[in-house]
């Protein structure tokens, strides 16, 4: 140990040592920061919220993105925010705000589907996420041209059919879920062609037809509500082949038939309603008529029997079983004879019933 005046030029030495390694330290932290970005370690470029937290891993802290720049952002700029973000209030404004966006292309509408319902996963006890998320499914999924088939498509290949019947499942006295989540539902599921198949099935054994009528029981008086819910049945059991009659099989097993009689009974006043429960009637006891009937012909024979329920009821020979479900369609059509579509549409029905 140095004494005197040397006591003095030790203790300054010791203190420029010491700044230079906090110095020198500092810079290692530095370098070590330059390391550790996406460009070294691209597979960190995953949602944030999709990592398992107990893991150890360490989350990146992003500068928050203003609320109020969200409308300048492009599609795949907000699917950015969206797999970065663990704030599920941005969340929901992120998402909300796709519902509105243009996609140039399907796989951009893919990604940003499939991100969506990983996030809706994440969070299903959220229902405004779940809002947010059908509002933009309904989006992606809507139109009737190859663009809108393959939207559609996509959406049932990213597992969003799953994630829209968890978030209907999840919350089922919450109007808004039920409502936008049976809208999406219709959209996802429109068509006749293979493809629109696999998706109807996908919906059906994931449970679709148990849920709609659930929510039709639930919400028995909106009307709004029990819109959708019947064009779901509609389009998620529709078509012409062996798996159509397999879903038909079960929607009427899971109370389609009587959920339909008694929305219609409770609502004939309502002439868009009473149409769309004799349709979606009609696709339901379309599971016994021959595949190859045209259209025309299934026409001729309801108009036929028709006829006879007019003026010869007493001896017609109908399934009894039957017999309730014919006198609510004549006694729909009697509330409503001017309106042609509702006619029409009874017709086919008596002449399915009738097997005429």
């Amino acid at each position: 140990m140095p004494g005197g005046d040397d006591i003095h030029a030790y203790a300054k030495e010791h203190r420029r040592k010491s700044d230079r390694g906090q110095a020198q330290a500092l810079l290692n932290i530095g370098s070590l920061e330059r390391v550790n970005s996406k460009k070294s370690f691209p597979l960190l470029e995953l949602p944030i919220w999709s990592l398992d937290r107990g893991a150890g891993l360490v989350e990146r802290q992003e500068k928050p993105v203003a609320v109020n720049d969200v409308e300048k952002w492009s599609a795949r700029q907000l699917v950015k925010l969206i797999n970065r973000e663990t704030d599920v209030n941005r969340l929901k404004v992120y998402v909300d705000r796709l519902h509105v966006v243009d996609f140039p292309s399907v796989e951009e509408a893919q990604q940003a589907m499939g991100t969506v319902a990983i996030c809706v996963l994440a969070y299903l006890e959220d229902p405004k996420l779940v809002v947010a998320a059908c509002k933009m499914w309904a989006h992606m999924c809507d139109g009737f041209d190859a663009r809108a088939s393959a939207r559609q498509h996509a959406f049932a290949a990213v597992g969003g059919v799953e994630a829209l019947l968890s978030g209907i499942k999840r919350h089922p006295k919450n109007r808004e879920v039920q409502f936008s989540g049976l809208h999406a539902l219709c959209k996802a599921c429109r068509g006749c062609d293979s493809f629109s198949d696999w998706r109807k099935t996908q919906a059906s054994q994931g449970g679709a037809f148990e849920l709609v009528v659930r929510a039709m029981h639930v919400f028995s008086t909106d009307e709004m509500i029990l819109h959708e819910a019947i064009m779901a049945i509609s389009n998620v059991a529709g078509g012409i082949n062996s798996s159509a009659g397999l879903r038909k099989r079960r929607a009427i097993s899971a109370g389609g038939i009587e959920t339909l009689s008694e929305c219609l009974e409770l609502h004939m006043s309502n002439v868009s309603l009473s149409h769309d429960c004799l349709f979606a009637l009609h696709v339901l006891y379309s599971i016994d008529m021959d595949l190859l009937l045209e259209k025309s012909q299934a026409t001729n024979k309801g108009a036929a029997a028709w006829k006879r329920l007019s003026y010869k009821w007493g001896s017609m020979e109908v399934e009894k079983s039957k017999l309730p479900m014919i006198q609510l369609v004549l006694k729909c059509v009697e509330v409503h004879p001017h309106d042609g579509a509702l006619q029409a549409t009874a017709q086919l029905l008596i002449g399915l019933l009738t097997g005429r």
